[in-house]
């Protein structure tokens, strides 16, 4: 004789396995990113001094980081892990006020990862993070304010757009960009379009974020995609990888566009433009690690046949710009591992860049200062 079960007890059951299935997930999604080691520079010798959990923990809060898509990607703000902050308006760092304090110079740098921190430490030993502390050393007479703008995977479309729709706002002094990698290898397609797409994995992890925010098995899932997208173009790069070499004339005058739009907007609007061209591996004359330089044969050869392009139109920049600064050959004089990838560094090399564009920070603030 058979037992009817209700329709309601039914739904609860299949609930509460529902239920248990979520926890079982979440409990294997965490074991598996505790194991496995997700971030390039944690198979690279960068960093000697610290231990696998150590770099670890610095990999977890990279890929663990909320963000949005759209308009454009952006962090979501107030976000706190144990190696870095994204503020209360979504930049990496300390709070800040969206009234610019009185007596205070203002200096936004803008880029993409390589900006952002991708590796670092903590917040203090990102590019931005090290020109605050390197500008407090001077005791100049105004309080000087570095901010971290850079955003992961940002080029020169977004990056402008950025400027114009959010930066302006908060009464800039100066904007430094870092740039060059994600310009030279960005598709075509995203430099003449306007909008950014989202893949529906992206989309399906991001409206779980915002649902349960404190549910690890999203961001873990995004960490793994990110992986598998790394495995694929490094079966790319170790079969076929093919550069299109013939649209660099197309993104080069687009990068001179519109960088020059953004420094004839700082004239009008009374902010500093400095352009810089970011070091790869290959683009300047470094004895480059064995780690290097199998990441140069491997990738990067294939844009160095371009790349001095960009430094061309970067002297012509310098007509309707503050100041420029190659950064090419920045890492000449050093030959132990300093990138752990194609332009990617960690905190030594993060120290190195922002001493070398601190000599043409410091002449725009003493200019500004003066008038």
């Amino acid at each position: 004789m058979s037992v009817q079960v209700s329709g309601k007890k039914q739904i609860m059951f299949y609930f509460l396995i529902l239920i248990i299935f979520i926890f079982a997930l979440e409990g294997v999604l965490r074991g598996y990113a505790y194991v496995d080691a997700t971030c390039a520079f944690m198979k690279s010798d960068v960093y000697p001094e610290l231990n696998y959990f150590e770099k670890k923990q610095i990999c977890t809060d990279f890929y663990y980081i909320h963000t949005k898509h759209t308009p454009i990607p952006h962090y979501i703000e107030n976000q706190h892990t144990s190696t870095l902050n994204i503020n209360n308006f979504g930049f990496r760092g300390i709070d800040i006020s969206y009234e610019k304090p009185e007596n205070t110079y203002r200096i936004f740098v803008v880029g993409g990862s390589t900006t952002y921190g991708a590796g670092s430490t903590n917040d203090n030993t990102t590019i931005p993070g090290y020109l605050q502390t390197l500008l407090n050393q001077k005791n100049l007479k105004y309080n000087i304010e570095v901010i971290n703008a850079g955003i992961s995977a940002y080029f020169s479309l977004t990056e402008t757009n950025l400027i114009k729709n959010k930066l302006i706002d908060f009464k800039p002094d100066l904007i430094i960009v870092y740039d060059g990698w994600n310009d030279i290898e960005t598709d075509i397609d995203f430099h003449l379009g306007e909008t950014y797409q989202t893949s529906f994995i992206d989309d399906s992890i991001q409206n779980l974020n915002e649902i349960v925010p404190d549910y690890q098995s999203p961001k873990i899932l995004r960490s793994i995609q990110a992986k598998f997208k790394q495995m694929n173009t490094d079966q790319e790069t170790n079969s076929q990888f093919v550069f299109d070499g013939e649209s660099i004339p197309k993104k080069i005058k687009l990068w001179k566009e519109r960088w020059t739009d953004i420094c004839n907007m700082g004239s009008k609007e009374g902010f500093d433009v400095i352009i810089t061209l970011q070091p790869l591996a290959g683009s300047g004359n470094k004895q480059l690690s064995d780690q290097e330089n199998k990441y140069y044969e491997k990738r990067m050869s294939h844009f160095m046949d371009y790349y001095p392009l960009y430094a061309e139109a970067l002297t012509e920049l310098n007509n309707s710009c503050t100041n420029v600064k190659d950064l090419r050959f920045a890492f000449d004089n050093y030959t132990d591992t300093i990138l752990y990838d194609g332009g990617h560094v960690v905190s030594k090399g993060n120290k190195i860049i922002a001493n070398e564009m601190l000599d043409v920070i410091l002449s725009s603030i003493h200019t500004k200062i003066k008038q």
